[in-house]
């Protein structure tokens, strides 16, 4: 698996080229009219990701709750490696990559202080 790692991100992502993937959210879905503390709510973000040097329209399903000042979410969502401009790696006939990417993130807002 660290191989696999080390070859997506050397040869396919071009991490040293390109080091960040950037989601700039676009459009909110399913917030609903009234919010009770603690109670979770699923919503989509949607926004654009970039990948390398290319952009492509992505939703992630976002589960996020308040317990008192604080923000806590996980967000996921899918994406396709040929969307971005590269096939899914192939290392010697041996190891293959799925085209199907799967992104999550957990993240915790807190107030600017």
């Amino acid at each position: 698996k660290s191989l696999l790692d080390k070859a997506i991100r050397n040869r396919w992502l071009q991490s040293s080229k390109f080091p960040l993937a950037v989601f700039s959210p676009t459009e909110l879905r399913g917030l609903p009219q009234s919010y009770a503390p603690g109670e979770v709510l699923d919503i989509e973000v949607v926004g654009d990701l970039l990948v390398r040097d290319v952009s492509r329209t992505t939703v992630f399903t976002v589960s996020v709750s308040m317990e008192g000042d604080q923000l806590n979410g996980k967000a996921v969502g899918r994406v396709q490696m040929t969307d971005f401009g590269f096939e899914p790696p192939t290392i010697a006939g041996m190891i293959d990559a799925e085209n199907d990417v799967d992104i999550t993130f957990e993240f915790v807002a807190l107030p600017y202080k």
